[in-house]
Order: structure tokens, then C-alpha cells, then sequence
């Protein structure tokens, strides 16, 4: 870009402005990855790989589980979502005391067909929504909702009541909701595995308690996950790469547990503030590839910065 400047003789002069400047506004107003977008709202997400290094074709699903619960005669519930999908649902009664019963697991309902067809997968995120669908005159009681990446945390035999300071809780009646993020890029395994996506992401416990008997609460599990498909599948076709994004991935790890957990009221709210935290974490990110810049010699200015500010505008 230029603009016209008189000198003493009334000659007009151009003068070109620096390239940095006309590169300054497009490292300010990049836009969060999609998959920073994914990890803000898994619910209202496309389906979305992980951007990383891993360069087998692959298959992008969303997955979405619902299930009941029907509290008990003191109006408690137990139950816990685990990433694998070869035990996705585990249940327990509990006492009129708020003890624990004995604890049982079940595959997603998806499990067998996707094994069937694809060799090995990894979660990219998922989210558990929790509604309270009993009558609304006589709501009562609350629950909680606590993510860890020990599946063994809550055991047969501990009360309930115990776990309602361990993370986030609130009215029944207001629901809630957990966004679960990666603690570290999760590996590809075998659909079967046991402990698939584990510890890599957490698993996601759910208590109730003073809630009226008989009543209904509503489960609902949005997941994302990345597929490698077996040769004769016929979702071959349809596998593709995901380039490798480095400022993606150190969004998304920055990012940690901004707007993770709350009520349905809180969750565009919360969502909002993910998708800030990924701003921040790409602001980070651009003042240090700036900083590399910096270091590349004005004559290699095409051959040096430019892919960089490229990759930052991305």
C-alpha cells in the first residue's frame, strides 16, 4: 500500500509502507480452529478430528447416546459416563443412607457396529447434558457432577454425599452439563480396549439426591470421535487426513477447563468463555512465532517470515 507525500518542490512521492504493517491486522483477527470450537461446544459442533501429526485417513463421527434414569425410593442416583465405548455407561443403586450398590457397565448402544467396521479410533471430545424431565410443581433435590480420570474414584460401598464438594452441583430441577477436554492428545486403540481414551480424557460422574421418587432424569451423550476404517469397509471411501495444526493444538491445550461444567442456563455463557480462553492461548501462541520472526533476516523476508505469518493467519 502507498500514499502520496509533496516534497519542497511540489513533486509528489510514494512512499510504500512496510509489509509488517499490512500483516499486523491478519495475526490480530485470526479466527479460533474449529476444533478449538469442538472442545467450546461438542453439542453444537460438526463432526471434528484432532489436527494433529497422525497421518492415517480417517473417519470423523458424532455419536449421540440417551439414556433414563429413574431415581429410587429416597430420590437418589448413581451413574457414570466413561470415554471407552466398550463400557460407556456405568449404574449403581443406592441405599436409603446414600451408600453406594454394586457398580455395572454397559457398551453404547454404537460399540459393535463401529468395531466391526474400523480398526482402531480415539475420542476428540464429548459432552454429558443432564435434565431433569419430572414435574416441575413438585422439583426438588440436586445433583452433581464431577469429572475425573480415575474411573474408580466413586466405588461400591461410598456414600453419595461425599461427592457433592468435589465438583460442580446445583438444583435438579436447572439440570447441568460437562465438557470434556483432553488432557493430552488421546492415542489410537483398539474399540475393545477396556480403558480406551483413558486417562486422556476423564470420566464423567452424575449424583442426585432429595429428588422426588419415580422420577425421570434424561442423559444425554454427544461424542466426537476419529476412526481409522479396516480396508474392506466401506467407509474407506470416506476417510481423509487432518492437517497438522500446531497453533490448533496449543489453543485447544490452553484452553484447560474454562466453561467445562455448569447448569443449561450457563451453557452459551460458558461456551463463550471456552471459546475466549482459545483467543488467549492464540494470542500466546502468535507473540511467540512473532518472536521467531524477528530472528529472520530482512533479505529473507519472502523465503522466511511470510510462511510464517501464513501459518499464524491460518
Amino acid at each position: 500500500m502507498t500514499k502520496a507525500k509533496k516534497n519542497v518542490s511540489g513533486e509528489t512521492l510514494a512512499i510504500a509502507k512496510p509489509p509488517e504493517a499490512k500483516q499486523a491486522k491478519k495475526r490480530g483477527s485470526a479466527p479460533v480452529h474449529m476444533y478449538c470450537q469442538c472442545l467450546a461446544d461438542p453439542e453444537g459442533s460438526p463432526a471434528c478430528r484432532v489436527p494433529d501429526d497422525f497421518v492415517v485417513p480417517s473417519v470423523a463421527q458424532k455419536l449421540v447416546q440417551e439414556y433414563t434414569i429413574l431415581t429410587d425410593a429416597g430420590g437418589n442416583f448413581f451413574s457414570m459416563v466413561s470415554p471407552a465405548l466398550s463400557r460407556a455407561i456405568y449404574s449403581a443403586p443406592v441405599d436409603a443412607a446414600g451408600n453406594i450398590g454394586a457398580i455395572t457397565y454397559a457398551a453404547h448402544p454404537d460399540h459393535t457396529a463401529l468395531a466391526a467396521e474400523f480398526v482402531f479410533a480415539r475420542p476428540v471430545t464429548h459432552q454429558v447434558s443432564i435434565s431433569y424431565i419430572g414435574s416441575s410443581q413438585l422439583a426438588a433435590g440436586r445433583i452433581a457432577i464431577i469429572q475425573d480420570n480415575n474411573q474408580g474414584a466413586y466405588t461400591t460401598g461410598g456414600n453419595i454425599s461425599t461427592m457433592f464438594d468435589d465438583d460442580w452441583s446445583g438444583p435438579a430441577a436447572g439440570g447441568g452439563f460437562a465438557r470434556a477436554r483432553p488432557r493430552e492428545v488421546a492415542r489410537m486403540q483398539d474399540l475393545n480396549t477396556a480403558n480406551w481414551g483413558i486417562p486422556s480424557f476423564d470420566a464423567v460422574f452424575i449424583v442426585g439426591t432429595g429428588i422426588p421418587a419415580g422420577t425421570n432424569i434424561c442423559v444425554r451423550v454427544t461424542r466426537h470421535i476419529e476412526l481409522v476404517p479396516q480396508r474392506k469397509s466401506t467407509w474407506r471411501g470416506v476417510a481423509q487426513i487432518e492437517p497438522f495444526h500446531p497453533t490448533a493444538m496449543a489453543q485447544a491445550t490452553n484452553m484447560g477447563p474454562a466453561g467445562t461444567v455448569g447448569s443449561h442456563s450457563q451453557k452459551q455463557e460458558k461456551s463463550n468463555i471456552a471459546v475466549q480462553a482459545a483467543k488467549a492461548a492464540w494470542n500466546y501462541v502468535k507473540s511467540d512465532v512473532m518472536e521467531v520472526g524477528g530472528f529472520v533476516a530482512a533479505s529473507a523476508y519472502e523465503a522466511g517470515k511470510a510462511p510464517l505469518l501464513a501459518l499464524m493467519a491460518a
